[in-house]
């Protein structure tokens, strides 16, 4: 079970929303990521239970830009981290920056990130195309 906090407020300073939704299965988490800005951050809590296996986190966006995450022993940006980006129907697109194509990209967060009994990390992000 997880929380979700967002450190600079949910909305940005022109009232547009970050949201965070996380679902999880037996070995897998999924943390979609909506951003009207296209810039913000947000923590995520283990409050119960362990880390899944596997964690991705889907965003929303135009074009990411950047992207990093956080726990209490490291940080991790997205020039190393594996990023895809798909078209709407969940296919691979091919291009960098998905601009006025709707769809998402999702980047699967390393395990090294949970170990020594990590309790949170924190996600930053920008859009390209804010």
């Amino acid at each position: 079970m997880f929380e979700v906090s967002y450190p600079q407020g949910q909305k940005s300073s022109h009232g547009l929303v970050n949201e965070i939704h996380i679902s999880t299965n037996k070995n897998e988490s999924l943390i979609e990521i909506s951003s009207q800005s296209g810039i913000g951050r947000g923590v995520i809590k283990l409050i119960q239970g362990d880390w899944p296996e596997v964690v991705i986190a889907r965003l929303y966006l135009k074009g990411l830009e950047g992207f990093t995450v956080s726990s209490e022993q490291i940080t991790i940006d997205k020039s190393v981290l594996s990023v895809s980006a798909y078209d709407k129907n969940g296919r691979l697109y091919e291009k960098k920056y998905l601009l006025n194509e709707k769809g998402y990209y999702e980047v699967k967060l390393p395990n090294r990130l949970f170990t020594d009994g990590t309790k949170e990390i924190s996600l930053h992000w920008i859009d390209f195309y804010r």
